[in-house]
């Protein structure tokens, strides 16, 4: 079996999809489309990721988007490092709600007002 979709739907245009794969091409390929899709569209977008994969997302996205590169300096596209992320709203090997939604909320309700109410991807 080369990946497993699941998908938990909420009403209205708030799904939430969960991929589980077995190769890291696989996972930049369908990522990158994803966002590409998005982004193509006019909405805005997120990628919390290790560097590696950050690396393989933004290659496959170089060539599915008209200039990747103008939307991360215009914050259309934000690219937040993993490790980082998790380092900043742990506490005490949990994630702390308040520092995960100055984190996280933060730049999500940016991107929200970015998009216009055209979307989000993360």
């Amino acid at each position: 079996m080369e990946h497993q979709q699941h998908r938990h739907g909420a009403p209205h245009n708030e799904d939430h999809w969960v991929q589980f794969y077995y190769s890291d091409g696989f996972l930049a390929d369908r990522v990158a489309a994803f966002i590409a899709e998005g982004l193509n569209l006019g909405e805005c977008a997120m990628i919390i990721a290790t560097e590696p994969h950050r690396a393989a997302f933004t290659n496959r996205l170089r060539s599915m988007t008209a200039d990747l590169d103008r939307l991360i300096e215009g914050g259309r596209l934000v690219l937040l490092d993993a490790a980082t992320a998790l380092d900043s709203f742990m506490v005490d090997g949990l994630p702390n709600e308040g520092r995960f939604r100055r984190l996280v909320g933060a730049a999500l309700a940016a991107l929200s007002r970015a998009s216009g109410g055209r979307g989000v991807r993360a």
